[in-house]
């Protein structure tokens, strides 16, 4: 099969209205774009690790500081069980501590504190972080071992940018057009807020940096700013 063969058997199978993107930063050279498409296969799931690592580190050190409040101020460590009966959450997240326990039992695990956490998306936990819980930052505060201060801001911030990333990625949209350097940075910048330890581990086993020396070139005006994910 010629090139030009396979760029047509790919372009009908994924989309014209997606492959002309691709085109377009590749000056229609769908040889350059075919380039293209395939390392943003290859940074995606290079990202992806990198977010997982950094979301499972999140979730347990908010999961544990809330256990540590929750134990202290009403006596059970079980902070999920003590939501249900004080009003700690808003209704929304009690909605999502729910779904997460219904997929808990629909995959026939044992329904506790450790497996509904793991099934609670990002989205949850960066709320947490947000100006709706200001009450609950005290108590998380000092989880995050890299945060010289009390301030919450910085690292809400760059949890929304990361959730934004994780969800592009998981929903298959293309990312070669971000300022993907600003996205690994910030990921990084979250793991040292929560350890420095661990920042220096995930930054050791990073694929990124590599990746991002062979991206192929694309025509000026195709990068977006690692901030337009949040704003938009």
């Amino acid at each position: 099969m010629s090139q030009e063969q396979f760029w047509h058997v790919v372009e009908r199978t994924a989309s014209k209205q997606r492959f002309d993107k691709y085109l377009c930063a590749s000056e229609n050279d769908g040889a350059q774009a075919l380039k293209l498409y395939q390392w943003n296969t290859e940074i995606s799931p290079a990202f992806w690790g990198q977010l997982g690592h950094m979301e499972i580190a999140l979730r347990n050190t908010i999961s544990n500081r809330i256990s540590l409040y929750s134990q202290k101020v009403y006596k059970e460590d079980d902070w999920i069980a003590i939501a249900r009966k004080k009003e700690i959450f808003a209704s929304g997240e009690l909605d999502r501590i729910n779904e997460a326990q219904v997929r808990v039992a629909n995959n026939k695990k044992e329904v506790s504190l450790d497996q509904i956490v793991s099934e609670l998306p990002l989205g949850f936990w960066a709320t947490l972080l947000g100006r709706r819980y200001r009450n609950l930052w005290p108590g998380l505060a000092g989880g995050f071992l890299g945060l010289k201060g009390r301030d919450s801001k910085e690292l809400a911030k760059f949890v929304q940018q990361a959730r934004w990333l994780r969800n592009r990625i998981g929903h298959h949209h293309r990312i070669w057009n971000l300022n993907l350097e600003n996205h690994h940075l910030g990921i990084l910048r979250i793991s040292h807020l929560i350890d420095p330890e661990f920042e220096r581990w995930l930054s050791s086993v990073s694929t990124v940096p590599e990746l991002l020396i062979h991206r192929p070139k694309t025509a000026p005006g195709n990068q977006r700013s690692s901030s337009e994910g949040i704003l938009g």
